[in-house]
């Protein structure tokens, strides 16, 4: 058996603080989160799941059924430098997503709304278009969150 030599470092323990990480990670957080933020309300990936906490039907905005994932992966990013660097605004945006990610979850766990938005029938038959199952009772933790009493159990 061979042994990885490799050591994973957890979220946070490693915080550059010049040079070329500092650098973009700098960059990242002034620049590009703002950006991504703000696209997430301009592509209506956010508007898709406040029309599903509404009940609405219709109406999905993007050209691409798994415009969810920009979400998720936009809270990932914002966890991530919320880990190196706290910051409360930042950390109020990301809970006022989650906080509607949540809501628009149905109660047996089904959260994907091209679907939901439009066929409701079609719901868990193709699993190749990003409709995963989570199973019911997991939290939504941001990384480096794990003892701040702070994620969420969704339904």
């Amino acid at each position: 058996m061979t042994r990885n030599p490799w050591k994973e470092f957890p979220v946070g323990a490693w915080k550059p603080t010049m040079g070329f990480w500092a650098d973009r990670i700098k960059v990242s957080r002034v620049a590009t989160l703002p950006h991504v933020l703000r696209q997430l309300e301009v592509g209506g990936r956010l508007e898709n799941f406040t029309r599903v906490r509404d009940k609405l039907t219709g109406g999905f905005r993007g050209q691409y059924r798994f415009n969810d994932s920009d979400v998720y992966k936009t809270l990932e990013g914002v966890a991530y430098h919320l880990a190196l660097e706290p910051d409360d605004r930042l950390e109020q945006q990301a809970d006022a997503i989650v906080d509607i990610v949540a809501a628009a979850q149905q109660s047996d766990g089904y959260l994907f709304t091209w679907n939901q938005l439009g066929d409701r029938e079609q719901r868990w038959t193709d699993m190749n278009s990003r409709q995963l199952p989570r199973p019911q009772g997991r939290s939504l933790r941001l990384p480096g969150s794990a003892d701040d009493g702070r994620s969420r159990l969704l339904p």
